[in-house]
């Protein structure tokens, strides 16, 4: 077997982690050697704070010209690289150059960590270099930024600009520009930045402001930005985050000219200057991307930023050019979903620039065949047949053969800079056809290689030159000697005359940098040589990895990096040998450091001189050199222990630029430090009454025996660091007491005073005196046996012992019992020090879980009672199994498990040091029938009976084991014959994988973060993505490793391979799988486990969406793994488990095709397959002839089965296909299906279904059972057939919204009205797409409506969260109102706003908006957002009231309208001093203008609602902790009937949750009764949504009646015409987010037959406020009078004098 090779396994701290994205940088630095810089540009050099922005354009003279700038920033880079490559830009003599240097260099990780005195030399020697290519260019020099990363440190950067101002203000033609205090936002991010660092177009705004004075220094014209001032407000991200998003709103506020023309696309795009390459300053960068990559998806956002009303004048461009799709048509999404996100987005660029000519542009050929041959020709040629585009075809232009040709990219499949000439001689070529009259200029071939090569070959030249000017003179060590350097500068005006040439060749500059570094190496000063009575030592170290000194650990031992010491072990010196190399000696322990190591391994020490010296050269750092052997290369890693390995890129030897192997040598003056011994050192531990207290965990305090209670225990352990336990050697008595927090002995028995075993006690000093009247002395530890202490008094006296080396000391008082007499412990100093392990722990244990072998604790920590919650093994080390709550307790000798109500998690835990290798044992029922489960963590599920059953597994690695016990409470299941084998947990590397000889694995999470643990990675094709999960025996979760090159291939045993992560890290970088090998993973050891990296970073299981992304590692972090051997020894499919779930809890009569019951069938093995033949079951319910057909389908996925047999929801995907006929229930409500399906080893979801009969009763209950199924010709008994909850039978039901509906997971807030003559229902709700969080994360509102009760739904239609529809930021949380006078229906929500403020982020200045929108068709089209908030609060409202509040928000669900018409939307705000209180925000004319009405109703308020009552009053209630508050006002809020924070007395309470608060039917109306309604959560939990009702106008409500029985939160509700009531609200059902559910009931079913409309008594809504006339006039003598009248406040009138009363909802004149 070949385990992995040591140089994959060694972290790599060098090229890869540090420089993570340099393919990218070469790239961009490459591109610039064909650009032609000259006197007239102005130059901006630096990072990505430079590359990001769009220079060119955003300035502007004032006759009207672009400045003629060219950006020469690269993203990620560092002043070594920009040195590097200076003379690719400077050999033009550029006007002005503005340069920003330093940002990346001082970063402590990810960077070069240099010290500002390194910064400033690399500034000072590219200054020189341009004065002396170009005295007259004019120099300014950028602060470093205020940034907030965590690998920055403030000092330094603080530190670097004031030398790099001092220097420029000594230095003629250079000007320092100070934008640290201007800019200082940017640490603090929000509108500044998105990540702390990089700049948004605001920022951006207040720098290019700042330095127009500079830019028209010296001009004949003034110099402004095209950037409005309130860019920083108006900034549009187009939905974006990170990087991409900030370079949208950079796009957002450039104005666009009827002459541009914009190039839009991914990095291919972002990369070029496109402005130079086609020599047109019209033509503008509209790219985005930091690597290769880039999607279809990002550009779209990156088009509807660039479009985005901000206010900003855009018209037509020209003509716009699109590149994009790299990543698409390199990844593995399906191409025909690719061709149409395509046409997507060109139909999108139709739409927002109708007038321009749009070009599609051919993607670029790659280095792969397969990929060119199979998508991206075929891509392609898709482009060139869309219909209304020009297709520029440069494809086979970049081709050799059937691969890319290297000449036009580099590196790798990166465009080139001759690749950049091709992209633009072809749009060139495009552009003339169609605008002959413009001009655009593009170098040809010919010109585009020689101008290449030359700038190549200056900037091979000037890295030498660089080199001598960086140098610091002098004599010390990396010195370069002043007197041999004046060699050197009289060198320079020849070197500065041969850069001037444009034909110099290689010899010349190969003969030319070997003269300089001739010159350079002789006058570099070297450390002394040591001799024979004349020793000189040095210290060794990486001032940029960390600053480790290279420290020896014994002779023969490796050598390590540490921590700035000045111990001998530090200390090397340098003797010359014979073959002009030297050695490397130590100055402890005399030995010599060995050039043996094989690569990527630890370098060691011999004892004796190695065969080969060591030579010292310069590195690519100032004053600091590299040591090779050979290929052999000192390199300071980070990995734990922080070894030095033997590691150079490319394994030459000679690797200057890794900060690893760049070492200062230090001069060591005088003697070294003695080194302590850490066996002679002692610690003190004093225990004072403090530490032994019960109280805030200071000390924990357990009986001995079956004792449970009293104030004498057995035992007591301190929670001090070490812990000292003391405990009676009685173990059935217990004798230890306690007064005013100090132990108390009782005298008769004997104590030990124990510390771990990983300390020995030195010495101590006790401190005691008598409790009652003791008249005695007690026995203790001394170094030569026992001692007898003084005779004990009241007062105290203390017995001291030395020289111990012991872990106890043992204390015996007195000579016998004697009442409740003893000592008193009222000090104890304990001197110890810490020690090896003297016990080498065992391989493997093998423990039996009992009450023999071990003991049950309370949570308080006292054994054996009567409930308890974890058990502790007495072997050593400890093995624990447990649970949160009290819920287990002995039967017999075996351990009884308990619910404690529904589900209780229990977990077995493996000793510190130890993974679980096997396990097993029994379950049954303790004397009861209730059939309980067992969730395995692996999915398994069991079912417990009477008869005894067994769980075993071998071949572990577990961490932990969990498994969840559900059932009834009180119903116990017992384990027995309970063992557990453990094995010490040595990390191992997976075996190399090669053809016939194949090893598989899991590869599991070995982090301490409890969403991952022990969980593993495994392919999800639903999403197509990498994940982590529950272990599984499936093909998607084993993995096997392949190598090649040194680099890696992981293959599952479905033949797919781990793809390739996006660029950076975090959420965008998760990724799926690939068909061929994709070579480009290590596995690295990294804190105790190990790190998967590919090319740069390591792979990270992320809690959100549970999928495997690009993050860096940390000990305990979700970027470790471990790798667990799978056994095949029966990998044969099989059923696993099966487990049936409810499906729905509700259905409507006339449902077809409703989900009842789901069963998930595990099907587990890695090969072949079973066949799966019927399933059968057993109707359950209120009535059967309510079902008229049952059928069988399997779904496609998780989610609830969704058929659309009658195709009205088409936009909506099904999941199902139907298994076997459709049956009927037999006589006794059976029900049985047959058919045929394979199956291989995955999670199958069989679905049982129901039709509802259109005779079906409101208010039955239907359900379903399985009781078994068909396998390979065998029958599968199904334990537990029969989940919890049945099935209610509501006037109508409907699922509004799913999980994954137009692709998004998450749906939530549910608001709904119905149309004015109430045929349809109309609804908002947010779209969150894959996140649950809440606003300000951007949420979109969509809307939809249903024109049959709520059965069937129209497909959603966003109206707001766009750029068209309010703003490309998060709109949420909506209610809905029907105005009844014009039938327009207005919606209410909350906005982040363009500065992404959530409730409690607010500010008065940037609080969040409040919005409506408008329909004026019933719900089928939507205005876009109107923001009233500038209206009602905040700093820029008028109202003096208001000005101060911060944010707020209206309640979801319903708004409301006053009979009066007045639209009312119940408001809560944050005050200045962050209180919050509730508001009414009313209007008068229908929701185009709003007001803030009144006074607070209560404080500490959120969600509200308000209803109308008979008399006008307004009634609220408000959410709060657990309750809901109320309170009723007669004047629209200026005055309350009661104080605040008033508290409902009924109704519904137990969860902080919204939910409607509503009037139902009303007398004034003319209706039998006042009916008020509330619904809520009746639960503690989010879950038993019910509805109230009150007779009494909302004011007190009777008992709840449920509607949803399962997790269930949000609801609102709606009143239809015919007396109904719609409820809308969120449910949890069987996948992890909301189903959004709707049903329809009568009043007779919510009050239990107590109301109910009929013909004689009907329902009678509220009228418009117009129909308010009077309807007919009774006479004083007629003598129909009516039985029922009422007056205008809705109160019975039963003698009526002559008025206006309200007869039959008519108002009536007597």
């Amino acid at each position: 077997m070949k385990k992995l090779s040591t140089f994959l396994v060694a972290l790599l701290c060098t090229a890869a982690a540090i420089f993570a994205d340099e393919p990218f940088r070469n790239h961009r630095y490459d591109s610039f050697k064909i650009l032609n810089v000259t006197s007239d540009n102005i130059l901006f050099i630096g990072n990505s704070i430079t590359d990001m922005h769009c220079w060119p354009e955003v300035f502007k003279t004032s006759t009207g010209e672009y400045l003629p700038i060219v950006n020469r920033g690269n993203s990620g880079t560092y002043s070594t690289e920009q040195s590097n490559n200076l003379e690719s830009y400077i050999n033009g003599k550029p006007k002005k150059v503005f340069m920003m240097i330093g940002t990346n260099d001082i970063a402590t990780s990810g960077g070069l960590n240099f010290n500002p005195e390194q910064v400033l030399a690399y500034v000072k020697s590219m200054v020189a270099r341009i004065h002396a290519r170009s005295p007259q260019t004019k120099v300014y020099l950028y602060s470093i930024l205020n940034n907030k990363t965590g690998n920055r440190v403030e000092a330094t950067w603080l530190k670097a600009n004031q030398l790099t101002k001092a220097y420029a203000e000594a230095t003629d033609k250079v000007t320092y520009i100070d934008l640290y205090d201007k800019l200082t936002n940017v640490a603090n991010g929000g509108q500044w930045s998105y990540d702390n660092l990089h700049l948004t177009a605001g920022a951006y705004q207040v720098w290019a402001s700042e330095i127009c004075k500079y830019l028209q220094e010296g001009e004949d014209y003034t110099v402004s930005t095209v950037y409005p001032d309130n860019t920083l407000v108006k900034q549009n991200n187009g939905g974006l985050g990170g990087a991409n998003g900030m370079r949208a709103t950079y796009f957002s506020m450039l104005p666009i000219s009827e002459n541009d023309v914009l190039v839009f696309g991914d990095e291919f795009v972002k990369n070029g200057e496109w402005q130079e390459l086609l020599g047109n300053t019209n033509v503008k960068n509209r790219g985005t991307g930091w690597g290769y990559g880039g999607d279809i998806a990002t550009t779209s956002k990156i088009v509807d930023a660039t479009y985005a009303n901000t206010g900003v004048e855009k018209k037509d461009a020209k003509a716009i050019f699109l590149y994009t799709g790299t990543g698409d048509a390199n990844g593995t999404t399906d191409l025909e979903t690719v061709k149409a996100n395509y046409k997507a987005l060109v139909d999108k660029l139709k739409q927002k620039s109708p007038t321009s000519v749009i070009y599609v542009m051919s993607l670029c050929p790659t280095n792969n065949a397969g990929n060119n041959t199979n998508r991206i020709s075929v891509l392609n040629a898709y482009l060139k047949t869309l219909e209304g585009v020009k297709f520029v075809d440069f494809y086979n232009t970049l081709l050799n053969g059937s691969v890319a040709n290297t000449k036009y990219f580099y590196p790798s499949n990166y465009l080139g800079a001759l690749g950049y000439v091709e992209m633009a001689q072809a749009m060139k070529e495009a552009l003339s056809a169609d605008f002959p009259q413009d001009t655009y200029t593009v170098i040809d071939d010919a010109a585009a290689e020689a101008r290449y090569a030359q700038a190549g070959l200056r900037n091979q030249l000037t890295q030498v030159i660089a080199r001598g000017l960086i140098a610091e003179r002098g004599d010390a060590a990396g010195q370069y000697n002043g007197e041999k350097m004046k060699a050197f500068d009289a060198k320079m005006a020849e070197a500065n005359a041969l850069l001037e040439r444009n034909d110099i060749t290689q010899e010349q500059v190969t003969e030319f940098a070997n003269a300089l570094n001739a010159i350079l190496n002789e006058a570099l000063s070297m450390p002394a040589n040591s001799t024979e009575g004349n020793e000189v030592w040095y210290q060794l170290y990486t001032p940029n990895r960390n600053s480790k000194y290279l420290t020896s650990t014994g002779a023969g031992a490796g050598v390590v990096g540490e921590d700035k010491h000045n111990y001998a072990t530090g200390m090397w010196k340098f003797v010359a040998r014979q073959d002009g190399k030297v050695d490397i000696v130590n100055r402890a322990d005399k030995s010599y450091l060995a050039p043996t190591a094989s690569y990527n391994t630890q370098i060691s020490t011999s004892a004796t001189q190695p065969a080969n010296g060591w030579t010292l050269s310069y590195a690519n750092a100032p004053g600091l050199f590299i040591i090779s052997s050979g290929t052999v290369q000192l390199n300071q890693t980070t990995l734990s222990g922080t070894p030095v390995y033997n590691w150079s890129n490319g394994q030459t030897g000679t690797d200057r630029a890794d900060t690893g192997c760049q070492y200062q040598i230090e001069l060591v003056e005088g003697e070294p430090d003695v080194m302590p011994n850490p066996d002679e050192q002692t610690l003190t531990l004093t225990l004072t009454p403090a530490e032994f207290q019960k109280a805030n965990g200071k000390s924990t305090w357990t009986y001995h025996g079956s004792a449970t209670s009293g104030g004498w225990y057995g035992k007591f352990v301190t929670g001090t660091t070490p812990s000292l336990t003391c405990e009676s050697t009685d173990m059935s008595a217990n004798n230890i007491g306690w007064s005013k927090n100090q132990p108390w002995l009782k005298t008769g028995y004997t104590y030990n005073l124990t510390l771990p075993k990983d300390y020995k006690i030195t010495g101590y000093d006790l401190t005691t005196k008598r409790v009652w009247e003791f008249e005695g002395t007690y026995t203790y530890t001394t170094a030569t046996g026992t001692a007898t202490s003084e005779e004990q008094t009241d007062a105290e006296k203390t017995v001291s012992a030395n020289e111990l080396s012991t872990n106890t000391i043992t204390l015996k008082v007195g000579e016998g019992l004697d009442g409740e007499k003893g000592i008193l412990i009222t000090k104890l100093v304990i001197r110890y020090k810490a020690v090896e392990n003297e016990e080498e722990q065992p391989l493997e244990v093998v423990y039996t879980i009992d009450k023999q072998n071990g003991d049950l604790y309370r949570d308080n920590g006292q054994a054996n009672q009567s409930w308890n919650h974890v058990w502790k093994s007495n072997e050593e080390p400890q093995l624990q199994f447990g649970c949160g709550p009290n819920n287990m307790n002995w039967a017999g000798n075996n351990i009884q498990l308990m619910t404690g109500g529904s589900n209780c998690r229990y977990t077995l835990t493996a000793p510190s040091g130890y993974v679980i290798t096997e396990y097993s044992f029994t379950y049954a029922n303790n004397g009861h029938d209730n059939a309980q489960e067992i969730l395995m963590d692996n999915g398994a599920v069991y079912t417990t009976s009477t008869t005894p059953k067994t769980v075993s597994a071998q071949k572990q690695r577990l961490a932990s084991l969990v498994f969840d016990l559900k059932g009834p409470n009180g119903k116990g299941v017992v384990l027995s014959n309970f063992t557990v084998k453990v094995r010490q947990d040595i990390a191992e590397l997976p075996v190399i994988s090669t053809e016939g000889n194949e090893y598989w694995y899991y590869i599991t999470s070995a982090s301490t973060q409890a969403y991952c643990a022990g969980k593993v990675m495994y392919y999800d094709s639903q999403m197509q993505k990498m994940r982590f999960g529950d272990k599984e025996f499936k093909p998607t979760h084993v993995w096997s490793f392949w190598e090649k090159d040194g680099k890696l291939a992981i293959k599952n045993y479905n033949g797919e391979y781990f793809g390739t992560a996006g660029n950076g890290t975090g959420g965008g970088t998760a990724f799926g799988v690939v068909t061929e090998p994709n070579y480009i993973y290590y596995i690295n050891e990294a804190h105790g486990f190990y790190v998967i990296k590919d090319n740069a970073v390591e792979l990270h299981a992320q809690n959100d969406n549970k999928v495997i992304v690009r993050w860096g590692a940390a000990a305990g972090n979700a970027s470790l793994w471990r790798f667990n051997e799978v056994d095949l020894s029966n990998a044969k499919a099989s059923v696993a488990s099966t487990r049936v779930v409810q499906g729905k809890v509700s259905t409507g009569i006339g449902n077809v095709d409703q989900a009842i019951i789901r069963s998930t069938i595990r099907v587990a093995g890695l090969e072949g397959k079973v066949t799966f033949q019927g399933v059968k079951g057993a109707f359950s319910g209120t009535d059967k002839a309510d079902v008229t057909n049952v059928k069988a389908y399997f779904a496609t996925n998780d989610r609830e089965l969704f058929i659309d047999a009658a195709k009205k929801m088409t936009w909506r995907e099904e999941n199902g296909v139907q298994f076997g006929q459709t049956v009927t229930l037999a006589e006794d409500g059976t029900f049985t299906i047959t058919g045929s399906k394979e199956m291989t080893p995955g999670d199958y979801y069989l679905w049982i279904t129901y039709d509802i009969a259109e005779t079906a009763k409101e208010g039955n209950l239907v359900d379903a059972g399985i009781t078994s199924y068909t396998v390979d010709g065998a029958e599968i008994e199904e334990a537990n057939g029969n989940p919890k909850h049945s099935v209610t039978i509501f006037l109508s039901e409907g699922s509004v919204l799913m999980p994954m509906d137009k692709g998004s997971l998450h749906y939530r807030i549910p608001a709904i009205t119905a149309t004015k003559d109430g045929k349809r229902l109309v609804v908002l709700t947010d779209d969150r797409k894959q996140s649950q969080a809440d606003l300000p994360n951007h949420c979109y509102v969509v809307a939809q409506y249903s024109e049959d009760y709520g059965k069937t739904w129209s497909d959603p239609q966003t109206v707001a969260g766009t750029a068209e529809t309010g703003g490309n930021y998060g709109h949420g949380d909506a209610s809905i109102v029907t105005n009844r006078d014009n039938g327009e229906i207005v919606g209410i929500m909350t906005s982040a706003g363009t500065y992404g403020h959530g409730f409690f982020a607010g500010t008065a200045a940037e609080p969040p908006r409040w919005k409506t929108i408008t329909s004026r068709d019933g719900g089928l089209t939507w205005e876009a957002p109107v923001d009233h908030t500038d209206d009602l609060f905040g700093a820029k409202c008028d109202n003096p009231k208001t000005q101060t509040w911060k944010s707020g928000f209206s309640g979801s669900g319903a708004a409301l309208q006053k009979r009066d018409g007045t639209l009312v939307s119940s408001f809560v705000n944050r005050e200045a001093d962050n209180s919050q209180n509730f508001y009414f925000f009313m209007s008068k004319d229908g929701g185009q203008n709003w007001y803030v009405s009144g006074t607070s109703g209560t404080k500490s308020a959120d969600e509200p609602k308000t209803l109308e009552r008979n008399n006008g009053d307004l009634a609220i209630s408000v959410r709060a902790s657990g309750y809901n508050y109320h309170n009723v006002t007669s004047d629209d809020g200026e005055t309350w009937h009661y104080p605040s924070q008033t508290r409902f007395t009924t109704g519904i309470s137990g969860n902080a949750c919204d939910g409607e608060y509503m009037v139902w039917c009303s007398t004034l109306e003319g209706n039998p009764w006042n009916i008020a309604l509330q619904t809520l959560p009746n639960s503690g939990s989010r879950e038993n949504v019910s509805i109230a009702l009150s007779t009494d106008e909302g004011e007190t409500f009777g008992s709840p009646k449920t509607i949803c029985p399962r997790g269930s939160c949000y609801s609102a509700t709606v009143v239809l015409p015919d007396g109904t009531l719609g409820v809308y609200y969120e449910e949890n059902g069987v996948s992890d987010a909301f189903v959004m559910r709707f049903v329809r009931f009568s009043l007779d079913w919510a009050s239990n037959g107590a109301y109910k409309f009929t013909e004689d008594a009907p329902f009678v809504p509220i009228k418009s406020a117009n129909e308010t006339s009077i309807s007919d006039i009774l006479q004083e003598n007629e003598a129909a009078v009516p039985a029922t009248i009422y007056d205008l406040s809705g109160r019975r009138i039963r003698n009526a004098q002559n008025g206006i009363y309200i007869v039959n909802g008519k108002k009536i004149l007597k």
